[in-house]
């Protein structure tokens, strides 16, 4: 779990964290929490899961996330599913991967699922990681509202 500067400081960029905590403020940032696993295929999964004092915040947070996708030319696309929205990186990073990012609203929840593999992006299973934890919070799920 984070408080709100455990979050910043894993969630952001060090150029980006003091314009980023004070969104986070507005927002109503309550906690978060980060889980990341290596699967025998060699991917790499991460889970952050962020919740506000209200769905406002979260979705919100979410808005920001996916413009940004689309404002660095990322492919994009519609995880219908779970009504998020996912980016998809072809392009390898100094590591060699690939990256998919999924992310969702599921009441006061921000959820984001990256997913990094060394071969083609799997958005298949950034979207199943996103639809678990999604049904692990209950409720219905909601970008817009």
């Amino acid at each position: 779990m984070f408080d709100l500067t455990g979050f910043v400081d894993n969630f952001y960029r060090p150029d980006a964290r003091a314009y980023e905590k004070a969104r986070a403020t507005q927002r109503g940032f309550v906690t978060a929490a980060r889980r990341g696993w290596f699967g025998d295929d060699g991917s790499q999964t991460e889970v952050f899961m962020v919740q506000f004092r209200s769905t406002r915040g979260a979705r919100s947070m979410y808005a920001d996330l996916t413009a940004s996708w689309k404002q660095n030319s990322l492919a994009t696309f519609t995880d219908s599913a779970v009504q998020g929205e996912g980016s998809v990186a072809e392009k390898p990073d100094s590591l060699g991967n690939v990256r998919v990012e999924v992310a969702a609203v599921r009441g006061d929840v921000f959820v984001r699922i990256s997913r990094f593999t060394d071969a083609t992006a799997d958005k298949a299973a950034a979207e199943a990681v996103l639809q678990r934890q999604i049904d692990s919070l209950g409720g219905s799920s909601s970008a817009t509202g």
